[in-house]
């Protein structure tokens, strides 16, 4: 099943109704709702990732919250968290370490979002939509390749979906 962004929209809408994302227990949620959003992607080759890394996101999630500061701050924090996920990332038993091309774009698309709302914590569940599309436009641009069997016979190099 390839990835959907309006699923992740909804469990992030339902985590940050529970715990506001200004708590670690609202990072924690946030992690949690992507974490099941992103097992469903899929390498080229038809593989499902086997390995990603949450506690990452997790860590960098309620340290955004810790550090404070400026939205573009918070953004890059953000942003980063997203990109500590998928490094080192496995699809199936072998892959090629992920290219992750969309750090700086979601940055962007992050700090102007929270920019042009002015948003408030309490604002998240009703943009969880806008936030869910950065995420997936995000997760979708991201590159992996399948080692088992390289081209020209395997998968090349493409987008997971």
């Amino acid at each position: 099943m390839p990835l959907n962004q309006n699923d992740l929209a909804s469990a992030l809408s339902t985590a940050w109704a529970a715990f506001p994302p200004t708590t670690d227990a609202g990072a924690l949620a946030t992690a949690a709702a992507y974490n099941t959003y992103a097992l469903a992607a899929m390498a080229p080759s038809g593989l499902p990732p086997s390995l990603v890394m949450l506690a990452d996101l997790q860590d960098g999630l309620k340290a955004a919250l810790a550090a404070g500061g400026s939205y573009s701050d918070g953004a890059q924090a953000w942003a980063d968290a997203f990109e500590a996920f998928w490094t080192n990332a496995l699809f199936g038993a072998t892959s090629t370490p992920p290219v992750i091309p969309g750090t700086s774009t979601l940055k962007s698309g992050l700090e102007g979002l929270w920019t042009s709302q002015s948003i408030t914590m309490t604002l998240f569940p009703a943009s969880a939509a806008q936030h869910a599309s950065l995420l997936h436009t995000f997760t979708t641009a991201i590159i992996v390749g399948d080692t088992v069997v390289p081209p020209p016979s395997g998968t090349p190099p493409g987008p997971i979906s």
